[in-house]
C-alpha cells in the first residue's frame, strides 16, 4: 500500500497496529498481514455522532461509496475513506484514513484526532500523521503539540499560497475539488 499527500487537506491515518510502516519521500509504504474486517470497521465509523455515508464530488472512477463517510457536525467536515475508496474481494480494511481541509475552523484537528482515537482503541490501530511522517503516540504530549503545529503550518501555507487572509475564509470545506472549486467563485 503506498499512500500520498493532498495540497490542501491535513491527513491522519489509521493502519492495523503491527503493520510496519515506512515513509519513501513523500509516501508512506505500509508493509504486513494485519487487516481488519470491512464490515465491522464500516459499522464503527457510522455509530459514531455526526458521522454519514457520502458519494465524494471527485470520487474516483472504480472507488465504491461504501468507503466514504463524512463527519459533520455544523461547524466543520471530516472526512473518513476506507482503503483509498476501494473494497478488496476478501472485504478486508488495511487503512482508513482521516482528513480535513485546512479551511475548516481550527478545532477541526482536535475533533479529527478525537475520531482516530476512538476508532484506534477499537479496532487496535495506530495513528500516523502523514505531515509528520510519524506515528502519534496519544499519551506523548509533545508528539501531540507537534501534530497540531504541523497542522497549523501547513494551514498557514496554505493561505499564503492563494493569497487568502487567513481565518477570513474559514468555513466547513470539503478536500479536493469542492475546496478548489468554492476557491474559483472568490
Amino acid at each position: 500500500m503506498v499512500i500520498g499527500l493532498g495540497l490542501e487537506c491535513y491527513n491522519l491515518l489509521l493502519v492495523p497496529t503491527g503493520n510496519e510502516i515506512m515513509f519513501d519521500d513523500e509516501l508512506l509504504v505500509v508493509n504486513g498481514t494485519n487487516k481488519l474486517n470491512f464490515g465491522e470497521v464500516s459499522s464503527l465509523i457510522a455509530s459514531f455522532p455526526f458521522v454519514n455515508s457520502y458519494t465524494p464530488k471527485d470520487m474516483s472512477q472504480g472507488s465504491d461509496p461504501e468507503c466514504y463517510f463524512v463527519f459533520a457536525d455544523g461547524s466543520c467536515i471530516i472526512e473518513i475513506e476506507i482503503n483509498a475508496g476501494s473494497i478488496e474481494a476478501n472485504r478486508v480494511v488495511e487503512e482508513i484514513s482521516i482528513r480535513f481541509a485546512v479551511t475548516n475552523p481550527i478545532d477541526t484537528f482536535q475533533k479529527a484526532l478525537q475520531i482516530c482515537e476512538d476508532v484506534s482503541i477499537q479496532l487496535n490501530m495506530q495513528i500516523i500523521d502523514m505531515r509528520l511522517k510519524a506515528v502519534i503516540d496519544l499519551a506523548n504530549d509533545l508528539v501531540l503539540a507537534k501534530s497540531k503545529k504541523a497542522f497549523e503550518e501547513k494551514r498557514v501555507r496554505f493561505y499564503k499560497m492563494y493569497n487568502l487572509p487567513i481565518d477570513t475564509w474559514a468555513k466547513p470545506m470539503h478536500c479536493g475539488k469542492a475546496l478548489f472549486d468554492e476557491l474559483r467563485n472568490q
